[in-house]
């Protein structure tokens, strides 16, 4: 389908193309495959010069799943992975950042976008010529460029962009990074204060990803914070330096868990001009890993415990990492000890394999002892 409108500057000609293949498999499950493409370009070189081109491109893949069905309803699911393209020519734009002096001015720019989501679909047959569709899609991930976060402080729109509000702690650490002062301009033009601060590398270009530290499979969204940062990169044709300024004490620590050696695989020499630095955490020099190799068929590992939170009282908490490899090997006892005269076994569980102990709850002298042995 193709629409024309006439604007003050010239004429502006829009288009749309989406072609989608279904396979179905069963009564109630079928997988499709579509291609999209959308653009707007001028049609004279005044219009192209004002407004640019734009495009976008790409396709996705997913799941439809039937939900209900009648002789005029039809109501389905969807899990989709979307893997789109906008690609922009703006020469005003270029022209403007030529006379700023920005860095690398050019006069196309590519945007990635890998989505993926859950969503519902319907359709409804009047007749048999005419009917009603409806789509709706949940996607993960927002995108704010820096044009539509200027507009907003331009027209006094408060927006959260931080879904935790972390007290601005990756702000703070951005800035230091490569923040380019402008936030000071009008205070050192008052007087108010003599120099305009500016990180160490001024003219570097910003990517930020906020995490939401309370979803599940945290060190996932990691992951995929990561790879957005990278495909952006890519696009551009560009070197890029990722920081992570976030940790966790839980885990395995030793760069050998799946989501370690997934981004470490990114980082690979099959990759030019990336590099990623992590913070050390704030542990400093607390001791809360364990690790030793065993060279006889049992081992004891002793923790104390501490007061935990509620109606817990006190308890210990540990986590138990190890390889599928070694895993039908493995098995764990849990025991209780008393410390008031030296370390006296009071009472102890049978061993157990990781399958029987995950999601069990043990009992020791009336002490609940939660399993949750993780493997990979």
């Amino acid at each position: 389908m193709c629409y024309e409108i006439l604007n003050f500057k010239g004429q502006i000609v829009f288009f749309d193309l989406d072609v989608q293949y279904q396979q179905r498999f069963t009564p109630w499950l079928a997988l499709y495959i579509s291609v999209k493409a959308a653009g707007r370009a001028g049609t004279d070189i005044s219009t192209m010069l004002v407004d640019g081109v734009n495009a976008l491109s790409g396709g996705d893949i997913g799941w439809l799943i039937n939900i209900t069905q009648t002789e005029k309803f039809n109501l389905s699911g969807t899990l989709s992975l979307s893997n789109l393209n906008g690609n922009f020519l703006n020469i005003s734009k270029y022209f403007e950042d030529l006379i700023n002096n920005e860095p690398y001015p050019s006069v196309t720019k590519v945007v990635p976008a890998l989505i993926a989501g859950v969503g519902l679909r319907s359709a409804y047959a009047f007749n048999p010529s005419y009917g009603l569709q409806l789509n709706i899609d949940y996607g993960y991930g927002e995108l704010f460029t820096q044009d539509s976060i200027n507009s907003w402080l331009e027209n006094g729109i408060l927006r959260m962009m931080d879904p935790n509000d972390w007290y601005g702690h990756g702000t703070t650490v951005v800035g230091t990074a490569c923040s380019n002062g402008r936030a000071l301009e009008d205070l050192v033009t008052d007087g108010a204060i003599e120099n305009n601060l500016h990180g160490i590398a001024p003219k570097a270009s910003i990517i930020m990803v906020a995490s939401d530290f309370n979803r599940e499979n945290w060190l996932a969204s990691v992951a995929d914070g990561v790879h957005f940062m990278l495909a952006q990169a890519e696009a551009l044709n560009r070197p890029i330096v990722i920081n992570l300024s976030i940790g966790s004490y839980s885990g395995s620590h030793d760069g050998l868990d799946p989501v370690g050696l997934l981004i470490n695989d990114w980082f690979s020499d099959d990759y030019n001009g990336r590099m990623l630095v992590c913070a050390g955490g704030n542990s400093r020099t607390l001791r809360y890993h364990l690790g030793y190799e065993s060279t006889i068929d049992t081992a004891i590992s002793v923790f104390s415990s501490f007061l935990g939170p509620g109606a817990y009282g006190q308890m210990a908490f540990f986590e138990t990492w190890l390889d599928t490899a070694d895993s039908d090997s493995f098995k764990s006892a849990i025991g209780l000890y008393s410390a008031s005269s030296g370390l006296i076994l009071e009472n102890e569980t049978s061993f157990r394999s990781i399958g029987e102990n995950i999601e069990t709850t043990l009992s020791c002298l009336n002490i609940n002892c939660i399993s949750q042995n993780r493997f990979f």
